[in-house]
Formats: structure tokens, sequence, C-alpha cells
């Protein structure tokens, strides 16, 4: 058998090696690797009932009754996927939670076919400790700056052309704020980290040691940052990101309706797109209700039920700017200003897109 080494982790990551994960889908569904498929050895079912024996029995029991469960047609199923998977991805490596006996079994099966697949060391358990590590260690080891700016002045679009660019939001699938969120479902926080290490691990490989990454609170969405990147991020320079008012007023227009509201049509028909759109609008206001003021939150929330009706009426989606432009300039500027001047010393510069372009093109030079 072929093990797959420490001194190997780094590259399977950076070279985006695809994985075999043999553990059960509950295990998978609670964090995994981001080229990563799951193809188990066992059911959920099945692996309750063999820890079951084994608790009760003993190992060589519950190796039996394993084997017994996974057998006959079942068992080349499931050998015939594996068989696919690793014809489609040749590179492929092996793993289950720590490199033990489903692996292995695995790993006999495809032998038993003529198939010699890699084994991770340590499965799982061993490439999630490494990242971790590796994590706190690029964390300590980089500088990074942190891109600001109003909302709308387009960071993300922004920060995303940019060398050396970590971006937070795209691995957190969510946009921030409270409109932030997207149909689909955001990584859970063992990938969302898995991920953020994958991606500074890559920038170290391209020999990238000035890293910008976009000013964020403590949550993206329901996904928390590393407590070693909040600290550093808090403590790191600044580069404020600025345009007028009204190009701000369109993106956020973009992002919060018409780029929403395509979403929902991709899923639902017109009405029920409608419907789950209004509700997703609904939500987001009622979750910044108390920072609104009742008096605004009110104001707010009947400009949103009227530019529902009128959407549902004509199909118009522009009154929706009425409401938007109370909520930018109204509730999030006075919040990011006042983020802003606690920030003053640690600022380098503030500038449109273009000159805050170039000045990060010369400061990566240096």
């Amino acid at each position: 058998m072929k093990w797959v080494r420490r001194e190997e982790f780094a590259n399977l990551f950076i070279q985006d090696i695809k994985m075999m994960d043999a553990r059960a889908p509950t295990e998978f569904a609670q964090g995994a690797f981001p080229c990563s498929s799951n193809l188990p050895l066992m059911t959920d079912e099945e692996r309750h009932k063999v820890g079951k024996c084994y608790k009760h029995y003993g190992q060589e029991a519950a190796i039996k009754l394993g084997h017994k469960l996974v057998s006959g047609t079942l068992r080349k199923q499931r050998i015939d996927s594996w068989k696919h998977y690793v014809k489609q991805n040749p590179a492929a490596i092996l793993y289950c939670f720590r490199g033990g006996l489903r692996s292995q079994t695995i790993w006999q099966w495809l032998n038993e076919e003529g198939i010699d697949i890699p084994v991770v060391e340590g499965g799982y358990k061993a490439l999630r400790q490494f990242l971790l590590t590796e994590l706190e260690r690029l964390i300590s080891k980089m500088e990074f700056i942190v891109v600001s700016g109003l909302t709308g002045v387009g960071k993300t679009e922004w920060l995303k052309q940019q060398p050396g660019c970590l971006d937070l939001e795209g691995l957190a699938n969510h946009r921030g704020s409270s409109f932030g969120g997207f149909l689909t479902p955001q990584p859970t926080q063992i990938e969302f980290e898995n991920l953020v290490a994958v991606e500074l691990l890559k920038l170290e490989h391209k020999g990238i040691n000035k890293v910008l990454v976009e000013d964020e609170g403590r949550m993206v969405g329901s996904r928390s940052l590393p407590d070693a990147l909040i600290k550093v991020m808090a403590d790191a320079q600044c580069i404020v990101l600025a345009d007028d008012d009204e190009p701000r007023l369109e993106r956020a227009f973009y992002e919060y309706v018409e780029r929403m509201i395509k979403s929902f049509r991709s899923r639902y028909k017109e009405q029920e797109a409608i419907e789950h759109f209004a509700d997703y609008l609904r939500q987001s206001v009622y979750a910044i209700r108390k920072r609104l003021g009742g008096v605004r939150y009110q104001e707010v929330t009947e400009l949103v039920e009227q530019a529902i009706q009128e959407q549902k009426n004509s199909g118009n989606l522009a009154m929706h700017k009425e409401w938007i432009r109370i909520v930018l300039f109204d509730y999030y500027d006075p919040m990011y200003r006042y983020q802003l001047n606690k920030k003053k010393d640690q600022i380098l510069i503030e500038a449109g897109h273009d000159k805050l372009s170039n000045w990060v093109k010369q400061l990566q030079q240096n």
C-alpha cells in the first residue's frame, strides 16, 4: 500500500488533488475538503450497526459484520463507483477518518481489481490537523491589508481583480450583511476554515506575502472567522475604496434585487419566485430593525411592500431603489463611517477603483 505522508499534504491542497472520502455521509456533511467527494464504504445506518457491534463484541466481530453488510451486489456496486471515480480522477487519493480499516478495506478491494490508489496516512483527522496548524502559521507569517469602504463601492468585485486576494465572502458564500445570503447554503464552519487555510497555502505557494482581505466583522453570515485572523485584521493597516453615491446605489440594487430575483426565478415559477424574494427582503429588513429604529423600520417596510406590489403588477423593479436608498445612506453609511473613524490611524490610502488598483500593484512589487 502506498501511503500519502504528512510532508505531501500541502501539495494535495495546492494542486487541487481529488480526494475520495470513505467516511459515512453524516461524517462528510459535518466538514470536508475542497476537492473531496464522498464515496463511503458504509452508509450511516451500516456504520451505526458496525459501531454498535464493536462496542459490545469487539473489533473482529465488527469487521465480520461490516463484510456481511457490504457484500454481494452491494459490494460490487460500491466497487464499481470507486473504480469509476479513479478512472475519472487517476491522481486521486483515498482516506477515511484515521486512515484505518475503512480506507484499507477499499484499497484492498480496488487492488484486487488491479487499481492501486494512495491512502492518506492518518486519514481525515491528520489532514484537518495539518490545515489548522498551517492556518495559524500562515496568519502569523503573512501581512494582511484590510480593504474597507462604504456599502456599494464594489469592494468584493474590486478585490477579486487584485493579486494576493483572500475573498472571505466568496469562501463563506455570503456577502457579509443582513442582505448577504444566497439560495445556496454556506459551507460548514469546518469547511470554511479548511477553505481559508487552503487559499492561504496557495497564496504562499505563489510567493505572495501581502494579502488583501475585505473588512469583515467576526461573522460572515453564520460562519465565524478564525480567531487569529480576527485579531490580525483588527490591528492591520487599511486601504479604503471610494465611489460616488449613484454607482453605489446601482450596485446595491443589483445585489439585493436584480441578482436575487434572478436566483429565485431559476428555482421557482414567476409568482412563487416573487413570494420567496419578498420573504427574503422582509427577513433581511427585520434583521436590522433595531438599528433602523421604529419609525425608519416602518418606512422601509412600507416601501418594500410597495415595491413588491409594483413588481407583481408590472414587473418593474425600479421602486426597490427607494428603500435601498434609505438602507444604504441612512443605515449603512453612518455605521461604516463610525467604524472607519475608529481606524483612521491605520488607513494608508483612500481612492477610487483605478487609483487604488495602481497603488496595490506598486505595493505588491515592493
